[in-house]
């Protein structure tokens, strides 16, 4: 089956749930043509073929088209002709507001909403409403929705009201990092303190920034894309930047302590972060924030929870700050069992079975049995 995939992220981004998921159906035998639309510098330009069944165009778009009917229009255009000759048999649509924009001939495709973000709850309140009327478009248009979570489930249904429309919870997943060919990151301070992913306006920088002053002998380790970061930081946080895929168990196994510091909100309570499963693999003492979809995280020995300063008002246990947390990690075990049956459990391969079944039965009847849940 050829498949357009709308990405919400360039090929070339740190991996994430996309990347994962076209991956795996192209392992599968399905012919993956990868679509992405950003403004110029945030997407490579043209088109490509990695000669692994996974081909994509990457366009840059005209700026300010939530504001702007006519860079709107420009768009719609621009995206309609470079894609004209583009053909596929289903479509997985992620990202709704260049989903408008798109030429009827996909639009009209067999398709699902992968709905792995409360989308609406990004950017400032123009760019927000924009989301939430093409969102709603698209989850009323789709003949079936994957969300990552219950919250996003929840969210789609209450807030657009699609009750025709089949919703199946596909979490995110593990992918076990390569770690027997990983080297030590060379002329790390220690103890360092590792995080691995994007680091944009859920991350915590409240109570990093409290922890890197109170301890200078600590070293914050921050690898990956860097979109919104605080004027001035001490001189123990280090910026790395996004780094390749097969870099990041390095980086993996030279922590002393992972970290996933999200604060609290909406957006974040609906998250289930892949990297919390990638952590979990490394064996390494680990410590996040806490939100309710990390409940079942708490069994395992190597987490350890913090809780946000400006969360008072949310629900949740009364835990001790990122710093507490830390301590009490550095004076603990360096090395924890990773839980190979819970990996093996929710690896990716898990999740694309279920992706492929839904794309394989675009065409009939959609099973709203088993994992699938009416919210």
């Amino acid at each position: 089956m050829r498949i357009f995939y709308q990405a919400p992220v360039s090929r070339r981004w740190i991996r994430q749930r996309p990347h994962f998921i076209a991956d795996g159906l192209a392992e599968r035998g399905h012919e993956i043509f990868w679509f992405y639309a950003a403004p110029p510098g945030a997407c490579r330009y043209g088109r490509w073929n990695n000669g692994d069944d996974v081909e994509g165009l990457e366009l840059p778009l005209v700026p300010f088209a939530t504001r702007l009917r006519f860079a709107e229009h420009l768009n719609r255009k621009w995206i309609g002709w470079r894609l004209r000759g583009v053909r596929a048999d289903a479509a997985i649509f992620t990202y709704p507001i260049s989903w408008r924009w798109l030429p009827d001939h996909l639009r009209r495709l067999p398709c699902i909403f992968d709905c792995m973000d409360l989308l609406s709850e990004f950017g400032p309140p123009r760019v927000r409403k924009a989301m939430a009327d093409a969102e709603r478009s698209l989850a009323v248009a789709a003949n079936a929705i994957v969300a990552s979570s219950v919250p996003i489930a929840r969210h789609l249904r209450e807030d657009y009201g699609c009750e025709e429309t089949p919703i199946e919870i596909v979490p995110n997943a593990a992918r076990i990092p390569e770690l027997s060919g990983a080297k030590p990151v060379p002329g790390l301070a220690r103890p360092s303190l590792v995080y691995v992913g994007t680091i944009d306006a859920w991350f915590d920088w409240d109570s990093v920034l409290s922890a890197a002053r109170n301890h200078p002998e600590w070293s914050f380790e921050l690898v990956g894309p860097v979109v919104a970061r605080p004027e001035e930081a001490p001189g123990n946080i280090h910026f790395h930047g996004p780094v390749p895929h097969e870099a990041v168990a390095d980086w993996l196994v030279s922590a002393d302590v992972l970290l996933i510091p999200f604060v609290r909100n909406r957006l974040v309570d609906a998250v289930d972060p892949v990297k919390m499963y990638e952590y979990l693999a490394a064996g390494k003492p680990i410590v996040s924030s806490w939100w309710p979809l990390l409940d079942r995280f708490s069994k395992f020995p190597a987490v350890s929870f913090y809780r946000v300063s400006d969360d008072a008002g949310m629900d949740g246990p009364a835990l001790r700050s990122l710093e507490e947390a830390v301590l009490e990690s550095l004076s603990g075990p360096e090395r924890f069992a990773p839980p190979r049956d819970f990996l093996r459990e929710n690896g990716w391969p898990a999740r694309i079975d279920r992706f492929e079944a839904i794309v394989s039965g675009l065409n009939r009847s959609f099973d709203t049995t088993g994992s699938s849940v009416r919210t």
